[in-house]
């Protein structure tokens, strides 16, 4: 319940932040509509479907506005992505804590936390390549050979499966614990220590399936809820896309969608880390208080 609600005691920052995130994204996607006219791209498209491609009318090509923006747009998307990771990390050391209130926003800080974030996501997944590797070999062997070598490399499969799974899960578990101690002690260096991150893990594997299973109770509960607002924005916006629809209106229409999922996506993330920030206590990496990281504004 705590985390459920969590991020609604700050709802003015969230709107604030999903706000931001519309305006930038409005410019870039209003550049690249501005580079060429939709609605007869898409008249000309239904047209080809219709009767085939053959038939299709000739169209002017997009103007070259359309490239910085399409590049603007990528740009906001991965900006974006790595300082809401980052950020989550300072939402975690709130958590800990014991604030109620999502803390000040450090961009630059807080989109030098999701770089390393995203670091030592790659890292984890080339720990598991060799993993995959050995299954698509194993995989191979199935599908050719004797029927003898067959049957041996489906046991090896098998054995395989029996393997990865659970080093998939500790993976899993090893990178929240990663994520609570580099928010414990403001060190991202405890991202990268993957063995040791998996090893307390493993150590603390009934507080690991409890985050996991809250985690997916907080999936569940932001799903159902993302439906009924779809059900709601669809209801909104289906009077936009009559006979009279524009390119502002089509606009609109799609930045009203993103700023729904959006803020949504935020509050379940931030919940989310409330969870691991939980997490962080019960698997005992909390022992550090930084007066100046923990600032709240």
């Amino acid at each position: 319940t705590q985390a459920l609600t969590y991020p609604f005691k700050s709802i003015a920052k969230v709107i604030t932040i999903v706000l931001v995130m519309t305006i930038a994204f409005a410019i870039f996607l209003g550049m690249i509509l501005n580079s060429f006219d939709l609605l007869e791209y898409m008249k000309a498209l239904q047209v080809a479907s219709y009767y085939g491609y053959e038939f299709m009318p000739n169209l002017d090509p997009p103007s070259f506005m359309i490239i910085p923006g399409i590049i603007g747009f990528f740009a906001v998307m991965i900006v974006q992505g790595f300082w809401i990771s980052g950020y989550s990390i300072r939402v975690i050391r709130a958590a800990i804590d014991g604030f109620e209130n999502l803390p000040a926003i450090v961009f630059k800080q807080d989109l030098l936390r999701g770089f390393y974030l995203f670091l030592s996501s790659l890292l984890y997944g080339l720990v598991s390549l060799p993993f995959f590797a050995v299954l698509a070999i194993i995989i191979a062997m199935t599908a050719s050979g004797s029927e003898a070598a067959a049957g041996l490399a489906m046991l090896s499969f098998c054995s395989s499966i029996l393997i990865a799974i659970p080093f998939a899960i500790i993976m899993g578990w090893g990178y929240f614990v990663g994520m609570a101690r580099y928010a414990a002690e403001d060190d991202h260096g405890a991202l990268f220590q993957i063995w040791t991150n998996m090893r307390i893990a493993r150590h603390n594997w009934k507080s690991s399936l409890s985050l996991n299973f809250y985690q997916f109770l907080l999936v569940m509960i932001y799903w159902f809820l993302s439906q009924f607002v779809n059900n709601a924005v669809n209801m909104i916006s289906a009077p936009l896309w009559g006979s009279s629809v524009t390119q502002i209106t089509l606009l609109l229409a799609f930045l009203l969608s993103f700023m729904l999922s959006q803020g949504l996506s935020i509050v379940q993330q931030f919940s989310n880390m409330h969870l691991i920030a939980q997490f962080a206590y019960k698997i005992g990496v909390v022992d550090t208080f930084d007066e100046e990281f923990d600032k709240i504004k």
